[in-house]
């Protein structure tokens, strides 16, 4: 008697982007963890720079992350598996620059005059939408992904 069984290979574009949004969760959650962990009237200016800075490094890593997807990355090679989601690609890819956008948004109203407090309320109110839209966006692409590649999404990568 043979062990003949197939052990499917996961490819290695979806093991890249599950990854990579996996991380870009991480980094979300964490600063939502900074701005709900402190009430606006106790916001400080060392509060809203900190949150700013991480703010700014998650724009950076956004932009470099989309990048990917527009140079031929894993969204580029689920189009080619299967043509028929080169519509759905398109339009995750025309989002892109809304969240770089929003994050910017946000950047300004950090490096702004008005007071830590207030500051500190915009960004909490502001971040909450953004990190809901981002989610949804890379649930999204999680979706078009898990079927270009045929992958499940309980495999543990």
């Amino acid at each position: 008697m043979s062990n003949d069984f197939h052990v499917h290979e996961v490819n290695p574009y979806y093991v890249q982007a599950v990854g990579e949004h996996r991380d870009l969760h991480a980094a979300v959650e964490r600063i939502r963890q900074v701005l709900e962990g402190r009430a606006e009237r106790d916001a400080a200016t060392a509060d809203v720079a900190a949150a700013k800075a991480l703010i700014l490094a998650l724009r950076e890593r956004l932009a470099r992350h989309f990048a990917q997807e527009e140079e031929g990355g894993y969204l580029d090679e689920a189009v080619t598996r299967v043509p028929k989601m080169a519509p759905q690609a398109r339009s995750l890819q025309r989002q892109h620059h809304e969240f770089l956008d929003l994050a910017d948004a946000m950047l300004a109203d950090a490096g702004g005059d008005e007071a830590a407090p207030v500051v500190w309320s915009k960004l909490k109110s502001d971040y909450v939408s953004f990190a809901k839209r981002l989610s949804a966006h890379e649930a999204a692409e999680d979706v078009l992904l898990q079927r270009a590649f045929n992958e499940d999404p309980g495999t543990e990568l």
